[in-house]
């Protein structure tokens, strides 16, 4: 089992962050089990959907960071600081009482929201472990799915030389292992990976002017306005722009904030309609590991032996059919 039942609970007892950018999709519930990729809460295991697809989360979950790799070194602060591995995080105990106050029913996401509705905000504190590992991750060419240049400086700039499997090196922490061979811990290895495209405003990081922000719920589209409906649990955002052009309606130069817009390309040509969905332009992908466990080196074997473990490579789908080098996935363990 990866994440366990009352996990799942407390994810459907908590109140979605309504902060969150969500273009023109209508989320069909109010939880944390409801977000712009998943706008009906379809359950996949027992994952809370809103924690997978955003980081760093801001409730406590049972996952530890190992290494984050940004396209610039500029975030590093940021997330090293606000990781499980060095922050506490705080979840509102939300009882009759509370749900009865609180927006939605549901237990707020902050400190002074649950307290006011008569929860009892408990903190949780940090593992106790050092920051992840930070560093700028490599560079994918176009259509070659696992091949990537490496990326060196702040600056994040090519290094010279032709493109290989994208890689990243972890010791596995000798506390992961029991006093036997026996013993040792299950694990899952988690790794996730997130789309962004020039669509939207660069990141703050990365900006000068800081109070760009991020693509939040100040983006989304009002109610009435899209072309399919509206977002109605939206309905009480007070930031949301009104009359955006990027919402519905031809678009004159302005960023697609709708399912399928329609372009002009040349003059006297008919419009054209971009394939593009909202839940799909700047999203999260997740690759996960079974459950295996970290094992002492046998006593049989010297201690300055190498121990290789057989991993697997390969790929899946039909899409990577067409893809070269057709290597999406690749673990390989040595000791």
């Amino acid at each position: 089992m990866h994440e366990d039942y009352w996990y799942y609970k407390l994810c459907s007892d908590r109140q979605r962050n309504k902060g969150l950018y969500l273009a023109d999709q209508d989320l069909n519930g109010n939880d944390a089990r409801y977000t712009r990729q998943n706008n009906n809460a379809n359950r996949h295991g027992l994952e809370c959907t809103e924690e997978r697809d955003y980081y760093p989360y801001w409730a406590p979950a049972p996952w530890k960071d190992i290494a984050i790799l940004p396209p610039s070194t500029k975030y590093c602060d940021y997330y090293q600081s606000n990781s499980r591995n060095t922050k506490d995080v705080g979840w509102c105990q939300c009882g009759e009482t509370c749900t009865g106050i609180a927006q939605d029913g549901k237990a707020p996401i902050s400190g002074p929201t649950c307290m006011a509705a008569q929860g009892n905000w408990i903190i949780e504190d940090s593992w106790g472990l050092p920051p992840p590992d930070c560093r700028v991750h490599g560079f994918g060419a176009d259509n070659h799915l696992g091949f990537a240049h490496k990326m060196d400086g702040d600056d994040a700039e090519l290094v010279d030389g032709p493109p290989r499997n994208a890689y990243y090196t972890w010791s596995v922490p000798s506390d992961a292992a029991g006093t036997k061979a026996s013993d040792g811990q299950l694990c899952v290895l988690r790794l996730r990976y997130n789309i962004s495209t020039a669509d939207y405003i660069a990141h703050p990081f990365l900006v000068t002017n800081k109070a760009a922000g991020f693509q939040d719920a100040s983006s989304n589209c009002p109610d009435g306005q899209i072309e399919d409906g509206g977002n109605d649990v939206d309905d009480d955002g007070a930031n949301l722009i009104q009359n955006r052009p990027q919402c519905s309606g031809k678009l004159e130069g302005a960023v697609p904030l709708y399912d399928r817009p329609y372009i002009t390309v040349f003059e006297d040509v008919n419009e054209l309609s971009i394939a593009q969905n909202t839940d799909q332009i700047g999203r999260t992908f997740q690759d996960r590991t079974h459950v295996f466990r970290v094992a002492k080196r046998p006593n049989n074997i010297d201690s300055d032996a190498t121990i290789w473990n057989l991993g697997s490579r390969g790929r899946r789908g039909i899409l990577y059919k067409r893809i070269q080098p057709r290597n999406t996935f690749s673990q390989t363990t040595c000791w």
